[in-house]
């Protein structure tokens, strides 16, 4: 009775059926688990010995001082096209809490987070990085966790060197010390308070620029902080604090692209210190870029022994007259590149176009990808060796657009 019972109301047949799509299930999970590989992270690398002073940059290169360029960096000797010249972990950075697709340490997206057991702002790749940031740790709750993420960036900065010191006097001496050496040569960055120095050296932007009101709450907010006021408990410290806040926010200004730090529009913020030691062109012969919490700076052009390196501060894609005003009103530069003045002749131009190389790079943009990446890369880098040198054109764009 019960089988017959059991066969009317097909249960059997669900059984079969559910048997088939389990056992359908485990075919199709072996067969994309089969042949797959789980991607390896990319870990930038210098392509030369570390410089002694300065361990993030390669040992080709030299920071120099004169009237023209102020602070800028050389080759000591040749380099090749390709070549990773700087790596530097970011002196400060900032995963915005509003999108929760980045990690609060190392800024990677796209991961499996798990977040800060106290409250529902911070989230991490895994339990190394949660263990790398002390800050987080120490501040959660905070009011400062509740600003802009402007604000918060601007405050971590002051946070990151308030816990390099014991109290406000010698804070306040270091800081002094610091800013009398500002248009010279930094020392090193070797530890914590040598990068620290260095943040300092480099220069903002106008004081008109400066917003009084953003300055007072990250201020008041920092304040707010039981060690922290407890480090600025009279009006002379006070006073040092907040003309630091309104300091670091000139120099975090100056250094986020587009001029200032209200108008960038990642989802998290980040700031090196190499950076701040290159001048700019609009026909740079370094990329530079960002890999999570680090910033990379690749050779894309070759490079002689004595020349200077120049990055690209504003968007490539802007018209000569659009980035002229840019560049003057945030960064009060008048830039006379190659790119903004060319002089190639026609004949280098036709020998470009008749290259083989540059009729895949036509070839690769019009398809808008490549199914071997590393031919495409050889080939870039094969013609920037070859014409790299020469004054800026379209067909050079073009390779480095690719490249």
């Amino acid at each position: 009775m019960d089988g017959n019972r059991c066969f009317d109301r097909h249960q059997y047949l669900e059984a079969i059926e559910m048997y088939t799509l389990m056992e359908r299930k485990s075919e199709c999970i072996n067969e994309l688990t089969k042949n797959f590989k789980k991607p390896e992270p990319f870990i930038p690398k210098l392509s030369f010995n570390a410089h002694n002073k300065f361990p993030c940059m390669a040992d080709v290169l030299e920071i120099k001082l004169n009237k023209t360029f102020g602070r800028h960096i050389v080759a000591t000797a040749d380099i090749d096209v390709g070549k990773t010249i700087i790596v530097e972990e970011c002196f400060v950075t900032l995963a915005d809490k509003a999108y929760q697709n980045g990690c609060f340490t190392c800024l990677a997206t796209c991961g499996n987070f798990i977040a800060c057991p106290k409250c529902t702002s911070a989230v991490y790749c895994d339990e190394s990085c949660q263990e790398k940031d002390e800050l987080h740790r120490k501040y959660c709750g905070e009011v400062i966790n509740r600003l802009s993420i402007q604000m918060r960036f601007v405050a971590k900065s002051i946070l990151i060197a308030l816990n390099l010191f014991a109290n406000a006097v010698e804070m306040m001496q270091f800081v002094e010390h610091a800013l009398a050496r500002r248009n010279q040569i930094p020392e090193a960055t070797t530890d914590a308070k040598s990068k620290y120095a260095t943040f300092l050296h480099c220069k903002g932007v106008r004081n008109d620029c400066l917003i009084v009101d953003f300055v007072y709450k990250v201020f008041a907010s920092l304040l707010n902080i039981r060690s922290v006021g407890k480090m600025f408990n009279c009006q002379k410290t006070q006073r040092f604090l907040m003309h630091l806040v309104g300091e670091h926010y000139l120099l975090l200004s100056t250094k986020m692209y587009g001029g200032t730090i209200f108008y960038s529009p990642s989802s998290s913020l980040s700031l090196g210190l190499m950076v701040s030691m290159f001048n700019h062109s609009c026909a740079p012969n370094v990329f530079h870029s960002n890999s999570g919490d680090k910033d990379v700076f690749i050779v894309i052009r070759p490079v002689k022994k004595g020349d200077q390196l120049f990055i690209q501060y504003i968007q490539e894609d802007l018209q000569k007259s659009e980035r002229h005003v840019v560049l003057k009103d945030h960064f009060n530069l008048k830039c006379t590149c190659d790119k903004c003045d060319s002089q190639i002749e026609v004949t280098d131009r036709l020998a470009m176009r008749s290259d083989p190389c540059y009729n895949q790079f036509e070839i690769k943009t019009a398809k808008n990808g490549s199914s071997n990446i590393d031919v495409v890369i050889e080939n870039c880098e094969q013609f920037l060796r070859k014409y790299g040198r020469l004054p800026w054109s379209p067909e050079l764009n073009t390779a480095l657009n690719v490249y």
